[in-house]
């Protein structure tokens, strides 16, 4: 066998040089290893992603359009765009003539850009890219290209990116969101401890289809179900804990608590209690009261959310029949949740009699400085329980009546030619701020295309010499940023965050 392997290689061999072509067997040797350790924040005041354009990152389509590749960029306090610079390190030998061209313009670029803490940012399904996207025509054989294969593969997944100084961290988990709408309603499934060393998560199956996101585990071996996971900083990296069985129904959690001594607790829709855990997940079951089996028992999970305020969690959602002043009645109830004598209790805060309906996938729920508001198409309702009131309201009827419209803080806005629009739900204000495009100059724009994300409109489009330009909007001062003509093109940032 080994022999007839020989003579097979041999006249491959001589087939090729018969070309009058020598190919070398291996290009020499990759890294063993690659990671990315940080990304240059120097002068950033936001990151975005958004489609790049230049020279050979640009495909032409069937129909003679352009399609260009995404790219992170930094954006500093002027509006001013760069693509963001990352540092690698790689372990072993580094001559491999293909690995070295793929470097040179390696980079990386999340799906999204999603905010856990003001200095701590996860970058969602990061994937590598490059230049020499044909370099597999010029490997040769398994070998080379299985070690060039591994390295990119070893940089996808999400990562934690620590703002104070750039430095990055593979995450065990990722969110991501595949409608094109910003992030609605996870965090009652991810809190940080006060002194922010842990992050504790615990997600619901169920309610994660509904909530316009989607949460992925990025370590292969681990099973989803082993919930709730306890991820703690070390300072040069991330540790993760999670239990060795699975005592949750995942599917049948609505959220969680999370005590002032850091007791992990899952509300469970089902049952007469709950497993309850410390940071070290020691398990410990935990009764209910009849009272909050009451509330819970038979809810759906996509039609409840738990929330915090003021250092107590609280549930709100829609009872069908519930006893108030001794007559039955049907509406919005928000419920405080708390340990009474070592039993998981409840009572009742609020209650709105009312037809208000609300779930997941057809809401905006968000925190306030005095409770929580939740947005339908043309309908808010706002719990306030300082004041202790409840109340529902339309929108303004020149407003934006689709709840998507609107960012957690009630705000939507919309760009005409020459000015931003701003509908504010809470004032009832509708302001108009004059886009000052009197500061940059490149002729104007023939056909164009705006998009909004995260306090600004990037508007793209032709000159009339058939020029391709991208421009900055902020929201709030109307100031207009010109981007580089060749940097990148295209129609629509992808993610924005501000960083300060």
């Amino acid at each position: 066998m080994r022999i007839t392997s020989l003579l097979a290689f041999a006249t491959i061999a001589i087939a090729i040089q018969g070309c009058g072509k020598v190919y070398p067997l291996f290009h020499g040797s990759a890294p063993s290893s690659i990671k990315v350790e940080k990304v240059d924040l120097t002068n950033a005041s936001a990151l975005a992603v958004m489609p790049y354009s230049d020279g050979e990152s640009t495909i032409q389509t069937k129909a003679g359009g352009e399609e260009y590749d995404d790219r992170l960029f930094i954006v500093d306090k002027d509006g001013k765009t760069t693509l963001a610079s990352f540092s690698f390190k790689e372990d072993g030998a580094s001559n491999n003539k293909i690995w070295k061209k793929i470097r040179e313009t390696l980079t990386l670029v999340p799906n999204q850009i999603v905010p856990l803490t003001k200095d701590l940012i996860l970058l969602s399904s990061v994937h590598p890219v490059y230049e020499y996207t044909d370099w597999a025509q010029d490997a040769w054989g398994f070998e080379e290209s299985d070690a060039i294969n591994r390295l990119l593969l070893a940089l996808t997944g999400p990562y934690f990116l620590r703002t104070s100084d750039g430095a990055l961290f593979k995450s065990p988990f990722d969110f991501w969101d595949d409608s094109g709408n910003s992030f609605n309603s996870f965090d009652s499934f991810l809190k940080f401890t006060p002194d922010k060393k842990h992050i504790v998560l615990c997600y619901s199956q169920d309610a994660q289809k509904y909530r316009g996101w989607k949460f992925g585990c990025s370590i292969d071996v681990i099973d989803e179900n082993l919930m709730p996971w306890v991820i703690t900083d070390k300072g040069n990296s991330f540790e993760l804990k999670y239990p060795s069985e699975p005592l949750l129904e995942t599917y049948l959690v609505c959220g969680f608590m999370l005590t002032k001594d850091n007791t992990i607790i899952p509300l469970s829709t089902q049952g007469q209690g709950t497993w309850s855990f410390d940071l070290g997940l020691k398990p410990l079951f935990i009764d209910y009261t009849q009272e909050l089996i009451n509330v819970l028992n038979g809810m759906t999970t996509y039609k409840t959310y738990v929330f915090d305020f003021k250092s107590d969690t609280y549930i709100i959602l829609r009872k069908e029949h519930i006893e108030i002043d001794g007559q039955d009645k049907t509406g919005v109830a928000v419920y405080r949740i708390f340990l009474n004598n070592g039993k998981l209790d409840s009572s009742l805060e609020l209650f709105m009699e009312s037809d208000f309906q609300f779930d997941l996938q057809s809401t905006k729920i968000t925190s306030t400085e005095t409770g929580i508001t939740i947005l339908t198409n043309g309908n808010k309702l706002a719990a306030d329980l300082i004041n202790k009131t409840i109340f529902e309201e339309q929108f303004p009827s020149d407003f934006p009546q689709y709840w998507q419209s609107y960012d957690e803080n009630g705000i939507a806005y919309e760009m005409t030619d020459n000015s931003i629009i701003k509908y504010n739900l809470n004032s009832k204000k509708k302001t108009e701020t004059p886009i000052h495009w009197e500061q940059v100059d490149f002729g104007g724009f023939v056909t164009y295309y705006a998009s909004y994300s995260n306090g600004v409109f990037s508007v793209s489009g032709k000159t009339r010499t058939a020029q391709s330009v991208t421009v900055l909007i902020d929201v709030e001062t109307g100031d207009v940023t010109l981007t580089g003509f060749s940097e990148y093109s295209g129609s629509v940032i992808k993610s924005y965050y501000r960083l300060n």
